[in-house]
């Protein structure tokens, strides 16, 4: 009888468990922006609007090659408590993978990120941006 009742508190426990992990959101909003001064930044926010503030595992901005293929042109791994990223910026706990290279206008780029989480699966984020102007678009 003991056995049964710990195997049902069981069920019981994982049954939620898994409810809490499918809840906990897996993607993460990227907004590229530029600022006054011409820089480009990186944004990052969670599906409901807030600010985030996550650890990244890598971010990488790659340019548009035609044909579905693209060219990492600045990446970097590590970085905690990040929630905005400069364009070319590297910062404690960034190790930079790739030098950034010159964003030119007219050109179509993507911003991937991967971030580290305590207790739920890597969060994933994505964003399409050109320059014009001296100013991001977004796509």
């Amino acid at each position: 009888m003991l056995g049964c009742d710990f195997s049902m508190y069981a069920r019981a426990f994982l049954f939620f468990f898994l409810i809490f992990l499918s809840s906990c959101s897996r993607e993460l909003m990227v907004v590229s922006r530029s600022s006054e001064s011409g820089e480009v930044y990186f944004s990052l926010y969670d599906l409901d609007g807030a600010a985030a503030k996550v650890n990244i595992k890598w971010f990488a901005v790659q340019e548009e090659q035609g044909g579905g293929d693209w060219r990492t042109i600045w990446s970097f791994e590590g970085g905690e408590g990040i929630s905005r990223v400069t364009y070319g910026e590297s910062r404690n706990g960034m190790v930079v993978t790739r030098i950034a290279e010159k964003l030119k206008a007219g050109v179509n780029y993507r911003v991937v990120i991967s971030c580290l989480t305590r207790f739920s699966p890597a969060i994933y984020g994505y964003d399409e941006f050109s320059l014009e102007d001296g100013k991001v678009v977004r796509r």
